[in-house]
């Protein structure tokens, strides 16, 4: 009898040791990760990861960074000094099969919950052509190119106080008045790139493209859509370019703020090799968290970096091939980052392109919107001005007399 007692006892109080051992062990981990995570993430680990935001100027993303950090390595010192005491108490209390038990049920319910609420989203629009479908100016789905402009349409938004018309014409460009109309025979300089180009927040008359049409008195034709990437931009020029007669002259805007878009798969999107792959829909809970804290592999941004070269290179070809000049015009907000200084070298300095660099000052910015004002605006179409006006922009040419070779090979 004695025994038995002495065999069962001690086989009880084993289980109940071992568990809450492992529990102990596993709270520690916990801990020792949290505080070496917060450690390792600094400056250089943050630049390598995280890239630059239009949205977000970096000094307010790494002081974000310094703050998480710090959050981090409290919530880690925190569990090494009482989260080790806390579970050895519950195990204590509890049976090994019953802290077995528990953690298995909650590990269900987490999962069911993750697959229920992916589940739910699946059933939601989640492209962002459709996602802003009733944001000003209106966007539609295009399978090609992911959205563009809805062709035809005029509508207002209210962007720091001041009520803003948005025109687009037939094809989709945004042009000054609804009584506008592009002749495609006539020399005509062309505007490609995202929402900056396509003067978000503005009137069209302070608009960049506004004031370069302004300048020269050349028609203007602005093809940019708001949320392009590089990519889709280059497409959106690719498909668009045939129906100018005379171009002279295709401007494509680029910010290295701007590069994040650039990695996205959730959209139509080119490689590195400048071929065309269609949407890819993955976990929508994994594509909330990217939003939430965007963060990225080094092979990941360097394929992105190689694809920004590639379609910048492509795009001057192709407005070259058209007897075109190319101008590529960098506007960056002052000062310009580390971060944001090294991927612009990366990725047109070590790519060989010529480029305008415009430094905008930081308060050149809409109240609430973070989109260039008007001084912002007018300092890159200045830019734009300069480099143009050796070509002798302005010059009356007569669509009949001169084709899109003999009136571009100035501009070469």
């Amino acid at each position: 009898m004695v025994k038995e007692v002495t065999s069962a006892h001690p086989e009880g109080r084993f289980r109940r040791f071992d568990t809450g051992r492992g529990l102990e062990l596993g709270v520690a981990c916990t801990g020792i990760a949290m505080i070496a995570l917060a450690g390792a993430a600094d400056t250089a680990w943050f630049d390598r990861h995280f890239l630059p935001s239009f949205f977000t100027p970096r000094h307010q993303q790494l002081a974000i960074d310094a703050i998480l950090r710090l959050v981090v390595a409290s919530l880690g010192l925190a569990i090494l000094l009482f989260g080790r005491s806390a579970v050895r108490r519950y195990a204590r209390t509890r049976q090994a099969r019953e802290i077995i038990g528990t953690a298995i049920m909650s590990a269900g319910a987490l999962f069911a919950a993750i697959l229920t609420t992916e589940l739910i989203m699946r059933t939601q629009t989640w492209h962002a052509a459709q996602f802003h479908n009733q944001q000003e100016p209106r966007r539609v789905y295009d399978p090609g190119l992911g959205w563009v402009f809805l062709p035809g349409h005029r509508g207002q938004d209210l962007v720091a106080g001041r009520r803003i018309d948005y025109v687009m014409d037939s094809h989709g460009y945004r042009i000054a008045a609804p009584s506008g109309k592009l002749d495609f025979r006539l020399p005509t300089i062309i505007l490609s790139g995202e929402s900056v180009m396509a003067g978000a927040g503005l009137p069209w008359q302070e608009a960049t493209p506004g004031q370069v049409g302004a300048h020269f008195g050349d028609q203007i034709a602005d093809i940019a859509v708001n949320g392009y990437s590089t990519d889709q931009s280059y497409m959106r020029l690719r498909n668009e370019l045939p129906r100018f007669s005379c171009p002279v002259t295709v401007v494509t805007l680029f910010m290295t703020s701007f590069l994040e878009r650039n990695l996205n798969d959730d959209r139509p999107h080119l490689d590195r090799d400048l071929r065309w792959h269609p949407a890819r829909q993955g976990w929508r809970l994994a594509a909330l968290a990217g939003l939430v804290v965007p963060y990225r592999s080094k092979r990941t941004i360097d394929a992105g970096v190689a694809m920004t070269s590639a379609v910048l290179r492509a795009t001057v070809a192709l407005a070259r091939s058209r007897g075109a000049a190319s101008l590529i015009v960098v506007p960056s907000f002052t000062p310009e980052s580390t971060a944001e200084r090294a991927l612009r070298k990366r990725i047109l300095d070590d790519a060989g392109l010529d480029y305008v660099l415009v430094p905008i000052d930081s308060h050149w910015r809409l109240t609430g919107d973070m989109h260039p004002d008007v001084h912002g605006a007018r300092a890159i179409a200045a830019a734009i001005s300069r480099r143009l006006e050796p070509y002798g922009l302005g010059s009356e040419v007569s669509p009949d007399k001169q084709g899109h070779n003999s009136c571009g090979s100035s501009m070469r």
